[in-house]
């Protein structure tokens, strides 16, 4: 019953409902980017173990950099456009990540992708619990870790597509896809669109840059 309820919640509820489809998007494709770090090692900069660790190092420290400056931005009004925004810098660095032709590059390209990957993620998180009663933000945390737990399987069809297109083809088309998606979401949704808007007015602060 409770389950039932917390979708029911959901349904009834359009801006969260769209923030959590948001949400799913771009995790999508950061997790099947992360399971193939060792193909892009080895195959396409051919630099090993060493490089493989750089590059999961790279990931770690652009995630805390992207939380640092999530803290640093506070009560922003404007937390949706930023979401947005960051996205939109997370597919558009991926995207020359999977085809760059420097190693070093590379690294500079996968910070910034999961610096902005976490920004995005983070305001997308911070949105469902200010928009959710206080009764069903815990059952709102859950539904995000749900949508976060089903995201690995979008590894199975980015391999499968790896396996016959290239790693390099595969992931620059699908960041191509996302950014699609989230424009997509940002013209057609007006729900998204007003949601700043909306929230600044239930908190009295003035909407700001």
């Amino acid at each position: 019953k409770d389950m039932t309820y917390s979708f029911t919640y959901v349904a009834k509820h359009r801006e969260i409902l769209l923030c959590l489809i948001f949400g799913i998007f771009p995790l999508l494709l950061a997790m099947p980017v992360l399971s193939m770090l060792v193909v892009f090692s080895e195959q396409v900069w051919n630099v090993g173990e060493t490089g493989l660790g750089m590059l999961m190092a790279t990931v770690g420290i652009g995630g805390i950099t992207g939380s640092l400056v999530v803290a640093r931005m506070g009560d922003h009004s404007r937390r949706t456009w930023w979401m947005f925004l960051a996205a939109m810098i997370f597919g558009t660095l991926l995207a020359g990540f999977s085809i760059s032709p420097s190693f070093y590059l590379a690294l500079v390209l996968l910070l910034g992708a999961h610096m902005f990957s976490n920004i995005s993620q983070t305001l997308n998180n911070t949105l469902v619990q200010l928009l959710a009663h206080n009764e069903v933000r815990g059952r709102m945390s859950s539904l995000v870790m749900l949508s976060m737990g089903l995201t690995p399987l979008g590894v199975l069809p980015i391999a499968l597509a790896a396996e016959r297109y290239g790693i390099t083809n595969t992931i620059f088309v699908g960041c191509l896809i996302l950014l699609s998606i989230v424009l997509a979401l940002y013209f057609f949704s007006p729900t998204l669109r007003v949601l700043d808007a909306k929230l600044a007015a239930r908190q009295g602060i003035p909407v700001r840059d």
